[in-house]
């Protein structure tokens, strides 16, 4: 067991493991416990790993210890803390597709990081091969939308969706693209557009619930104010830590531009590099080409305020205002809920976010107030 924050990485923040074992070797790392010491203080009673149990579960960890080269793994253990990388994943699905005789998508392995977040999906998760998918069949109507991640996938909503059952059907709309070879939408406005046009295909009346973490906030922000346009009643917005839209003067917005192209350069050096090696996988491929796309819109968004309620989940630590949502959404219920950008997703801190979810979305419902907000400056 290694002290985290000393492992030497890439500039891209990959754990260097060559480089760790050599400083293992000249004594520059030293291991806080040793396997020895970590078999002697194994954990029992309720808190000890959980093995796979499932055939499903089993087939998934068989594949890892495979690919990763270890002998056992738990059910929720961590595929990157392992050792797994893209690369690694993409190993990973193609036993599971050979295994299960049916194509899968690359994203949907990228964006789930346990054992139990994967067999999941299998079990749990239909498609109907449009890009729809069942995050949480049982439960009430209306069904809550989830909007895909800058990697156009809804896969890392599945733990709040699992922590949903039986309280409300929970749908993800997967970007067309990773699936067909259709160029990306790149501006926010036609990219609303296709996703209301999805959803009022999906439900043709009553009121909507709309969501999405990061990106796909944004994108249900933008595609609630089209539905609205068209006239449907949208009855609530759930932005879980999404970053609002670039707002402010031109010195605000210059800065917001640099940092998302930035983020752009590297999406294209890696498909130049995939390319040069002879690595490049078409479909992973896709998913680049998806964020590269969206992460264009997201530059060039200039949305409107609008009046409908918007439900605001966002960590402790941010490097933007959630006043600027506020400015946007005068009727924003905010939370602060525990974890980080991405760990807010997993347990224990999904379960709180879901609690928010179901709260607000009867409240929102039912017409009553929303609840009061738990934020650091209430």
């Amino acid at each position: 067991l290694l002290p985290r924050n000393e492992l030497p990485k890439t500039s891209s923040g990959k754990r260097q493991r060559r480089k760790t074992a050599i400083a293992m070797a000249k004594g520059e790392i030293r291991a806080l416990h040793t396997s020895t010491q970590l078999q002697a203080e194994q954990p029992t009673g309720p808190e000890a790993p959980t093995s796979p149990d499932t055939p499903l579960e089993a087939l998934v960890a068989r594949a890892w210890c495979r690919v990763l080269g270890v002998s056992e793994v738990h059910l929720d253990d961590d595929f990157y803390e392992l050792g797994g990388d893209s690369a690694r994943a993409m190993a990973v699905l193609s036993e599971l597709e050979q295994a299960l005789g049916r194509n899968l998508s690359p994203d949907q392995f990228i964006q789930t990081i346990t054992v139990r977040e994967q067999a999941a999906l299998l079990a749990g998760r239909s498609t109907d091969g449009g890009g729809v998918v069942a995050l949480q069949p049982h439960g009430s109507l209306p069904p809550l939308f989830i909007l895909p991640q800058l990697s156009g996938t809804t896969g890392r909503i599945q733990t709040i969706a699992n922590a949903l059952k039986g309280v409300r059907r929970v749908v993800g709309l997967n970007a067309m693209t990773l699936m067909e070879d259709t160029p990306p939408q790149r501006r926010m406005g036609r990219l609303a557009a296709h996703y209301a046009d999805r959803i009022m295909a999906i439900q043709g009346s009553g009121p909507v619930l709309v969501g999405g973490h990061s990106f796909g906030g944004l994108l249900a922000f933008a595609t609630a104010a089209e539905l609205e346009r068209r006239g449907r009643e949208v009855a609530l917005v759930v932005v879980i830590d999404s970053p609002p839209p670039i707002t402010g003067g031109r010195r605000i917005r210059a800065y917001h531009l640099l940092r998302f192209r930035r983020m752009q350069l590297k999406v294209g050096v890696w498909r130049r590099l995939d390319r040069l090696r002879g690595t490049l996988d078409p479909r992973l491929d896709r998913s680049r080409m998806v964020k590269d796309a969206f992460l264009e819109a997201s530059v060039h968004y200039r949305p409107k305020m609008r009046q409908g309620r918007l439900l605001l989940l966002r960590v402790r630590h941010l490097q933007w205002s959630p006043d600027e949502w506020r400015m946007l959404a005068p009727r924003t219920e905010e939370h602060v809920v525990g974890g980080d950008h991405m760990s807010c997703l997993r347990e224990p801190h999904a379960k709180e976010i879901a609690g928010r979810i179901r709260r607000a979305v009867d409240a929102a419902l039912a017409g009553r107030d929303p609840s009061p907000p738990n934020t650091p400056d209430t």
